[in-house]
């Protein structure tokens, strides 16, 4: 089964309800897989993801006019870093998963992304094998792995960080 029935846009600000209530959903359902918590975000004003949209590029993935998916692209904030970027924020609907747009997304973004920085770096949670595999298989490198990165329920987790070099 094939799903061609979706696009990858930049979010604009006016899709700033729809990118909260995504992060909402992808934070509760899988809190294992992202850095920032369900609560964290529920706390933040509209203003900070009206903010987010403007400050950095997501591409989100659109199905029947509804976001089903996304991955954000940022730039470092220190002037010594601006050289390079990175991807957060990964996340698909479980209904979307299984028909290569999680592949169309990291094309995206590293397409988009080759034309502004000469590296991309990402953070992963260690055990998520899944989506280790995937960036390696697009050319992404571990360069370390924090241990305890993340203290969820009382459980630590390691954190790989992985980059991709255009240079």
């Amino acid at each position: 089964m094939k799903n061609n029935n979706y696009q990858i846009q930049i979010l604009k600000e006016k899709d700033w309800e729809n990118w909260k209530n995504l992060k909402l959903q992808a934070f509760k359902s899988s809190p294992d897989l992202f850095f920032s918590s369900y609560e964290e975000c529920l706390k933040k004003t509209d203003a900070y993801h009206k903010n987010e949209i403007k400050q950095n590029t997501v591409f989100g993935v659109f199905s029947d006019n509804e976001l089903v998916g996304s991955i954000k692209f940022s730039y470092y904030e220190l002037l010594k870093e601006k050289h390079k970027g990175y991807m957060s924020l990964v996340y698909l609907k479980p209904k979307m998963r299984g028909f290569g747009i999680g592949n169309k997304l990291l094309e995206t973004i590293i397409s988009y992304s080759k034309n502004k920085v000469i590296k991309l770096n990402l953070g992963v949670y260690a055990h998520n094998d899944r989506a280790i595999s995937l960036y390696k298989k697009f050319g992404f490198k571990s360069y370390g792995i924090e241990d305890k990165a993340l203290l969820i329920n009382n459980k630590y987790y390691g954190k790989n960080l992985m980059s991709l070099n255009f240079e």
